[in-house]
């Protein structure tokens, strides 16, 4: 669901190169608005980029909003250096970690240390689960993501095995 008030955040489902434009980034606008001459982070990595042009729905726009399926024009950024999974956010609002703390919302039992997948955003990212009480649990990541608090996961390992709320985006390593 789309958050209107929060700090622009979106997930980058493709990158690719325009003649005359340059670098261009799509995706859904998670939360916020982006206007052009915008300055956002890349993460991870941390990369500035300023937004030259946005477009909703191949028509140029002044300003996009939460919800909305978004294409900017990102000068002074190669191809190469943004991928799927990825996200375009507000400077100074969000962190990126190794580690999720959820809640579970388990269709199939998740055992403490099983191997799994995460998707959140546009990314998959490799992970173990390790076991915070009964409904809690730790994921840690084989990369660095960037996800907010409320956001959901979907665990799959050959099925989907479940879903989680994240309760917090960057906790410190809890003991095994």
């Amino acid at each position: 669901p789309a958050n209107v008030d929060g700090p622009a955040r979106l997930y980058v489902d493709r990158v690719f190169t325009l003649r005359g434009i340059g670098t261009v980034a799509t995706g859904t606008l998670w939360s916020g608005s982006i206007a052009a001459g915008d300055v956002l982070r890349a993460e991870p990595g941390g990369t500035e980029i300023r937004v030259r042009s946005i477009q909703v729905h191949d028509t140029p726009v002044e300003r996009a909003e939460a919800g909305q399926r978004v294409a900017l024009g990102l000068p002074g950024i190669e191809r190469r250096q943004l991928r799927r999974g990825d996200a375009l956010v507000a400077p100074g609002f969000f962190s990126v970690s190794y580690r999720l703390d959820v809640t579970l919302d388990e269709v199939v039992p998740i055992s403490d240390g099983a191997a799994l997948t995460v998707h959140h955003g546009t990314s998959r990212i490799p992970a173990r689960v390790h076991r915070i009480g009964e409904n809690g649990a730790q994921l840690r990541l084989s990369s660095q993501l960037l996800a907010a608090r409320g956001d959901r996961v979907v665990l799959r390992a050959a099925t989907t095995l479940g879903g989680g709320r994240v309760l917090d985006p960057a906790p410190p390593r809890h003991r095994d």
